[in-house]
């Protein structure tokens, strides 16, 4: 079965763990735009959104809204050659099995919005096996937490492997990163 997506080579180059324990979206942010060779800090992430940065244990950490997460994925980032923002698509529920496979078919990650546990967590989706019909058998996802059950990788985070079906009913929400431009 080929596999159709963002090579894990790339991934590990670019993964980042969470450095909040409510993180996981700033992470994942971080990590769509570094796919882009966009690097943005997941603090200032966190800054630009929130108004403000938490370390370790504040007790007002929280994790980002789904327009919070919409926003973040459109800031500018400042770069040799300007200011270059990013157009993101939003969607309740899962992707559909041919906007993953179009969408990866171009590197673009996605990011998706899973239950875990009695919340919300936020991992990138970044590539799929696909089967002889077209239809994806297994979904490979980057998960920004330290403590889930993928392989680990130097830089942080988990490397996991899931089948398609089951993971995509554990999504909420999914945002895809489109290329991004230099603004006027």
């Amino acid at each position: 079965m080929p596999f159709v997506g963002i090579p894990t080579e790339r991934i590990i180059h670019c993964s980042a763990e969470q450095e909040g324990d409510y993180w996981c979206w700033a992470a994942c942010v971080k990590m769509a735009l570094a796919l882009h060779s966009l690097p943005v800090a997941q603090a200032d992430v966190v800054r630009a959104i929130q108004g403000h940065s938490w370390f370790g244990f504040a007790p007002d950490d929280r994790g980002a809204t789904d327009e919070e997460m919409s926003l973040a994925l459109r800031l500018p980032v400042l770069t040799g050659a300007g200011s270059v923002v990013s157009n993101c698509g939003y969607s309740l529920g899962p992707p559909t099995a041919r906007l993953v496979i179009d969408g990866l078919n171009l590197w673009l990650p996605f990011i998706v919005k899973v239950r875990a546990r009695s919340t919300w967590h936020a991992v990138l989706l970044h590539g799929v096996e696909v089967e002889q019909d077209e239809q994806p058998s297994k979904a490979f996802f980057f998960d920004p937490s330290p403590h889930s059950w993928g392989s680990p990788l130097p830089n942080g985070g988990k490397l996991c492997i899931a089948s398609w079906g089951e993971s995509m009913r554990c999504v909420a929400a999914h945002w895809v990163l489109g290329t991004p431009r230099v603004s006027a």
